[in-house]
Order: C-alpha cells, then sequence, then structure tokens
C-alpha cells in the first residue's frame, strides 16, 4: 500500500493508513464504510476528491500535506470536524461542498492558508480554532469569507466578540506588574502569557510552566523567590 492508495473497498469502519503512504488518489474512500481514519505522516499528497463521498466524520491532515486539492471532501455528509496540518498553505475550491454538518475547522499553521471564495460554501455554520498568537491574522485574512467565529485554540464559542488578547510579559514593564500569592499559585496583574520558571534566591530552579492568563500554578512555602517570564524577572515574597 505504500506509495499511493486508490481505493477502500473494507467493510470495517476504522483504519490506520501504513507510514511510507505518500499520496490518497482520487474517490479512494468513496462509499467505503470507513467512519474513522489515522493517516501516516508520511503522506504528502491528496488528490482531488481523495475523500469525497466518504463516511469519515473527523480527519487530522498531517503535517507534510501543503495543498487540499478541489472538491477534497465533496459530498461527506458524515464530516464534522478536520484538523488540518502546520504545512497546509492552500484548500482549493469547494473542498467540503456538500458537507452538511461540518462544524469545525482546526488550523495548526501560523500563517492562514490561502482560501478561495469557495474553499468553505457553508462557512456560516463553521467554527475555525487557530493558533492564539496567529488569531488576529486569520481575521485579517478570513474575516470576509462569513466563518460563524475564528478563535484563538480554548477560546469558547460564542463569547466576548472582542476579547482581551493576551498580554506578552515583554510588554509589560516588572515595576508595572504586582502579584498575589495563593494557595494554588502566583496570579499576576494583566492578561499575562508566557513560559515561567521559579528560583530561590540562591538561583536554583524550583519549578517551571506556563503562565496563563496571568496565572502560574505553583505552590510554595514561605520565603522569597525570583519569578522569571520570558525576559522580566520579579521578586515574589511568600508569607
Amino acid at each position: 500500500m505504500c506509495g499511493g492508495i486508490d481505493r477502500v473497498f473494507s467493510q470495517a469502519t476504522g483504519v490506520t493508513l501504513p507510514e511510507g503512504l505518500v499520496t490518497i488518489k482520487n474517490n479512494a474512500f468513496n462509499n467505503s464504510t470507513i467512519q474513522t481514519v489515522k493517516l501516516p505522516n508520511s503522506l504528502k499528497t491528496l488528490e482531488e476528491g481523495a475523500f469525497r463521498q466518504s463516511r469519515i466524520r473527523e480527519l487530522t491532515i498531517p503535517s507534510m500535506v501543503e495543498d487540499i486539492p478541489a472538491r477534497c471532501f465533496m459530498g461527506s455528509s458524515y464530516l464534522s470536524e478536520i484538523t488540518f496540518g502546520e504545512g497546509v498553505k492552500a484548500v482549493g475550491d469547494n473542498a467540503t461542498v456538500t458537507c452538511n454538518v461540518l462544524e469545525v475547522l482546526n488550523f495548526i499553521s501560523a500563517e492562514p492558508p490561502t482560501l478561495s471564495e469557495t474553499s468553505f460554501p457553508n462557512c456560516g455554520n463553521i467554527v475555525v480554532y487557530v493558533p492564539v498568537k496567529s488569531k488576529q491574522a486569520y481575521i485579517d485574512a478570513w474575516g470576509d469569507y462569513g466563518f460563524k467565529e475564528i478563535l484563538a485554540e480554548g477560546e469558547e464559542p460564542g463569547g466576548d466578540p472582542d476579547p482581551e488578547p493576551p498580554v506578552g510579559i515583554d510588554e509589560i514593564e516588572a515595576d508595572a506588574l504586582t502579584y498575589v500569592v495563593t494557595t494554588d499559585g502566583i496570579q499576576l496583574s494583566g492578561n499575562v502569557d508566557g513560559e515561567a520558571a521559579v528560583y530561590s534566591v540562591s538561583g536554583q530552579l524550583l519549578a517551571n510552566g506556563i503562565c496563563t492568563d496571568g496565572f502560574i500554578p505553583v505552590r510554595l512555602t514561605a520565603g522569597i523567590y525570583l519569578l522569571r517570564i520570558s525576559d522580566t524577572t520579579l521578586k515574589i515574597l511568600v508569607k
């Protein structure tokens, strides 16, 4: 099967395609019974109509695939969610035409892929999730296509239409930050995101993790600590 796959006739409802497979050809899943499929990381090429009229429910496109061809998922009336790998650069005409239950698109690429006006014909029913730092770039590129919502990964649909964007720690001066130590962690003022590390005053690394919305999950006993996020260092006093 390595190289390319022409048709899937299996009566099974799920399949894992082998590593080494590089191409899925036109109509490969047409009218097959397959509902779930795991594509190999080696996959590079999808031919036009590769998943046409399939029964697949959800699909993840590997990162080596760059182009989603015209009518790739056409008539896949069970398909509700697609995740596009970071390598995808373009989505062709009518890629999801008559995919009537499609509701969620996940894009991993930091750069918005190129779309045509008909790439996602039912876009008014579709919520698009994109990398947090790329949300504005996607809105700028795709805002006129009519998607239901374009959200950063982790955002909830139907929330504040103009939420306050995450603030990079390097955009805030250290002396402008305040903090509160709780039993579960450190809460900083401001909507701060970034990688965080906590050190003893002697420089020993005690904990590291991610600061999300200004909160760093770490439990500290009484003492003095140094908190470093990106290029900013704060002295933390725990009583």
